[in-house]
Parts: C-alpha cells; sequence; structure tokens
C-alpha cells in the first residue's frame, strides 16, 4: 500500500500513520507546500487510517493498494523530483523515473504548489490512467498508475497540468514508484493475480492553523 500526502504551508508536517513507514517528505517554495510518501505492507487492517497534520491548512491524502505484489522487497524503485519556479500553465511535470524490472507496476503522484487559489486539471502520462485528482484552494493533487511494465528503464515520464481559469502559477512534486512483482506475478504475461484498489480523502482549512489535526482516511480495500 502506497499514502502520498500534500498540505498547504511549507511548514506543515505530516505524520505517517502508525503501522506506516515513511520514504520520502519535503516542501516546495513558491507559495509554500508539505508533501510526504509512506508505505505499509497490508496485513490485517483497520476500518481507517489516522494521518495528522501540525498546520489547519488544507491536505489531501491519497492510498493505493496492490496484491500480487512482493511482499519482501516491495519497491523496485522510489523517485521524487521538484520545481519550485513559478511555472506557467500548461505546466509538463517531468517526474524522474528509474529502471524497472519485468512485471513491476508503476505509481505516479503529483501534488501543485500554487501561488493562488485557480483552479487546476491534469492529463496523464502515455500509457498511464488517471486514478484520481483533486482541487482545492492551494492544493491540487493527481494520481496515475501503469500496470505490469516491460524491464528497462522508464526515461522521464510527463504529466501535465492545465490552469482551468485564473492566472495562478504553479510549482510541483513528482514521485514514481515501481513496485515489485511477487512470486505469484511472475512477468507482464502473468497479470491475473493483480488486483488494486484507490481511495482519496480532502481535509478542508480549519480556522485555528495552530491545532493539530486529524483526518481519518476510510480503508475500503
Amino acid at each position: 500500500m502506497l499514502m502520498f500526502a500534500t498540505a498547504d504551508v511549507s511548514s506543515s508536517v505530516i505524520a505517517a500513520p502508525s503501522g506506516w513507514t515513511e520514504r520520502a517528505a519535503g516542501t516546495l517554495t513558491l507559495d509554500g507546500q508539505y508533501y510526504m510518501i509512506c508505505d505499509r505492507v497490508a496485513a490485517s487492517e483497520p476500518a481507517s487510517y489516522t494521518v495528522t497534520n501540525n498546520n489547519g491548512q488544507v491536505q489531501y491524502v491519497m492510498i493505493g493498494a496492490w496484491s500480487g505484489r512482493d511482499t519482501a522487497a516491495p519497491r523496485t524503485f522510489l523517485t521524487a523530483t521538484t520545481s519550485s519556479a513559478s511555472n506557467p500553465s500548461p505546466i509538463t511535470l517531468a517526474a524522474d523515473g528509474g529502471t524497472a524490472v519485468d512485471g513491476d507496476d508503476i505509481a505516479y503522484f503529483t501534488g501543485l504548489d500554487k501561488n493562488g487559489a485557480d483552479p487546476y486539471s491534469f492529463t496523464e502520462p502515455a500509457s498511464y490512467t488517471e486514478r484520481q485528482d483533486a482541487t482545492a484552494t492551494w492544493n491540487s493533487v493527481a494520481f496515475f498508475t501503469r500496470d505490469n511494465v516491460a524491464a528497462g528503464a522508464t526515461g522521464t515520464i510527463n504529466a501535465t497540468a492545465t490552469r482551468d481559469s485564473g492566472t495562478a502559477n504553479a510549482g510541483w512534486v513528482t514521485i514514481v514508484v515501481a513496485i515489485a512483482a511477487g512470486g505469484a506475478q511472475p512477468g507482464a504475461n502473468a497479470p491475473t493475480t493483480r488486483s488494486r484498489g484507490f481511495n482519496l480523502q480532502q481535509m478542508a482549512d480549519a480556522e485555528d492553523e495552530g491545532r493539530f489535526n486529524e483526518l481519518d482516511v476510510r480503508n475500503w480495500f
């Protein structure tokens, strides 16, 4: 399972839920945005996960779950790419990839650090499927996947973010994870053991920015 979370304001810190391990985190500085990705090998799962943010700003949390994967070494690679420039629309989200192993699934998460409240929409990279996207004041996110890839270098993976209206530019982060095939999933000719689920939750703005905030993300996998 993978969880990607972003929160407006770079001073925010999002804590991984109990039982999850943070794999990458950082900040964008155009307007200020915090991002984090964590993972977990699913076992006996609760009805929801509590994600804690030390700031009262808009927070998005996206979760993807896969079965038929390698639980001992679940990641072939994980890369994070960022831009804190004031990028005008349309924005090419040029994610660094890696070298995949035959049968890997690729997950691609992205979040925007907008310098205005204008909405953005997303276009998935070639051969990817959009699973989720959402836009709110100061915060827009998306999640794409590609299943059962062939072995080899992915190269740069380009998605696009396009402003729907207004004038806001944006910085961005992309996180790309290759999820390793399991023993029952030997390669590109045997995709039948995989299943997936996806979920997105938003915590809206809070007036008291100094309080701790918790977002319960429903587990429906």
